[in-house]
């Protein structure tokens, strides 16, 4: 199964066709346009194909396609297996989101590292939810769905003894963050979720590998039902800070996205209107340094 790699986009100016290398700035290859349509084009490119492949829906841009990876192999990647095809599919849908937003060209580069470890030994980025067995099941099963992530769900009794973990990102019910108050010496960031009778939270994102975890209000521990449609929108926001803080591409966004680095973003269940509040954080080598020169 062939795939375009991520730095070539298909562009479509007034009839004529590219593919453009986004790396480097410069068109590849142009054609006119004809009777090909593009959305059928682009899903081809984005999505996959082998060289056998043949619709008689489609046949005119399979055509195409298989010209272009003859005469320009090096424009995609061979995926060995779906899960790997899936992958690349998830990241391009995040680059298709986030391409405004880029200051540089940096972020492939980034992305292609993650590409080449997982070619080679099938690791993914590791994701841990803690929460009750009673919530956010629909939110761990969305996450399950997120190709480059492999994500694990341990109740609070089952998180009480972690003291060092492999996980990349921690996602932590607000209700079962003083787990954590313990443990500032532990190397992963963390994120913060909550949905209460009025409001569904985000954040913040605390690397506590650099930061003191902030005292934070505990939430209520009322009964009250979740809807699958409040985790469905928890999600969004959450998928969206999986792609920024695992590849590690914050310090490549020119603008404010709404990633909850210092702040806690809170959205109102029955207007849908957000918020957000900042959260102070304190870095430990100042904290370190304070607590040095008080011995003096």
């Amino acid at each position: 199964m062939y795939i375009l790699k991520h730095h070539y986009v298909l562009v479509d100016n007034k009839g004529i066709l590219s593919i453009k290398n986004e790396l480097e700035g410069d068109v590849i290859c142009a054609f006119k346009s004809e009777e090909l349509q593009f959305e059928r084009l682009e899903k081809i490119l984005y999505t996959g194909f082998s060289e056998n492949d043949f619709s008689a829906n489609h046949a005119k841009e399979y055509h195409y396609v298989l010209t272009i990876k003859k005469k320009f192999p090096k424009l995609f990647d061979f995926c060995q297996t779906v899960d790997e095809k899936n992958v690349k599919i998830s990241i391009r849908k995040n680059f298709s989101t986030f391409r405004s937003a880029f200051i540089s060209n940096k972020h492939f580069n980034k992305v292609e590292r993650f590409i080449e470890r997982y070619a080679a030994t099938s690791e993914k980025f590791k994701v841990l939810l803690i929460a009750g067995e009673d919530r956010f099941n629909h939110l761990y099963h969305l996450l399950e769905q997120v190709a480059y992530v492999d994500v694990d769900k341990l109740s609070r009794q089952d998180a009480n003894n972690l003291v060092e973990h492999p996980y990349e990102l921690v996602i932590v019910d607000l209700v079962d963050y003083d787990l954590f108050s313990d443990a500032e010496h532990d190397k992963s960031r963390l994120l913060i979720i909550n949905i209460d009778q009025n409001n569904i939270e985000v954040g913040p994102i605390i690397f506590n590998e650099q930061f003191l975890l902030p005292k934070l209000e505990l939430a209520s521990t009322d009964n009250f039902s979740v809807q699958m449609s409040e985790e469905a929108l928890l999600f969004f926001f959450v998928q969206r800070i999986l792609f920024i803080v695992l590849f590690e591409l914050y310090n490549e966004i020119m603008e404010d996205i709404g990633l909850p680095l210092r702040n806690k973003f809170t959205i109102n269940k029955l207007t849908l209107e957000g918020s957000s509040t900042p959260v102070v954080l304190y870095p430990k080598l100042v904290r370190d340094t304070v607590v040095a020169s008080k011995s003096y």
